[in-house]
């Protein structure tokens, strides 16, 4: 990124962490996160123990990315980047990776300095 650290003293970056349970609908907003992120990972938990995820950033357009399985881009995962937090989707395929219904995700926001 080429900051210096008197500028990550006074321009931190901005991460929220926290979970959220899948409704099984096709798109799921998850509010409350405090700003619009521009990068996202969200793992699904089982037992306390994240069982892989996805990754997406602003700059992937409509796909994100697995963190496991050889790292393929899908779709219709994290659907958008919202103003309070972001949408996932039903996840096509693959339905118990971000919003199966009665679920528990974790996910970790971060926003640009």
């Amino acid at each position: 990124m080429g900051l210096e650290v008197n500028q990550l003293y006074l321009h931190p970056p901005t991460i929220k962490t926290g979970t959220y349970t899948g409704n099984g609908a096709a798109t799921q907003a998850i509010t409350g996160v405090g700003f619009q992120p521009t990068a996202l990972f969200t793992f699904k938990l089982v037992d306390g123990s994240n069982h892989g995820g996805f990754v997406k950033t602003t700059a992937m357009g409509e796909y994100a990315r697995q963190i496991y399985m050889n790292g393929r881009y899908k779709t219709d995962h994290i659907i958008s980047f919202d103003a309070d937090g972001f949408t996932v989707g039903d996840c096509t395929g693959f339905t118990d990776m971000c919003n199966e219904n009665g679920v528990n995700y974790a996910y970790i926001a971060l926003k640009d300095i």
